[in-house]
């Protein structure tokens, strides 16, 4: 079975967001996770697929996108990210011993607030020259 990249659905508009995917993009080693922002054509492909989803507008992680992907959701998807990324990051795992239930509540709490700390953006902001094939439309 073969396995195709991560793909992070994100915010487009929301400055933590796009923190969230510079970050990844200056630690991310093997160079193969994908960005869409949900305000865009891939994303709205994924909610037609997923109709649970659609009102989230939270981060997504999509795993092994196409058929048989999986769906990683706020605190899940921050786990998954850190696995992806390796190293260190994977300490972020012992998150994994606090209730899901308490670890979204402590994502959403902060999501709410989130265009306070960074400020929404007018447009989506444009990826560099260098990493721009890594973002979906």
């Amino acid at each position: 079975m073969t396995t195709t990249p991560p793909v992070l659905l994100y915010d487009g508009l929301c400055g933590v967001c796009n923190g969230t995917v510079r970050f990844i993009l200056k630690r991310d080693k093997v160079r193969t996770m994908r960005f869409a922002a949900l305000q865009g054509n891939y994303s709205k492909q994924v909610f037609k697929r997923h109709h649970s989803i659609r009102d989230i507008d939270s981060i997504i992680l999509i795993v092994n996108a196409g058929e048989g992907e999986r769906l990683a959701i706020r605190s899940e998807a921050i786990l998954e990210i850190a696995s992806y990324l390796g190293g260190v990051w994977r300490l972020a795992h012992l998150m994994r011993l606090v209730p899901r239930s308490i670890r979204d509540w402590a994502y959403d709490a902060f999501a709410k607030r989130r265009h306070r700390f960074l400020g929404p953006f007018d447009s989506c902001p444009v990826p560099n020259a260098d990493v721009a094939n890594r973002f979906l439309s």
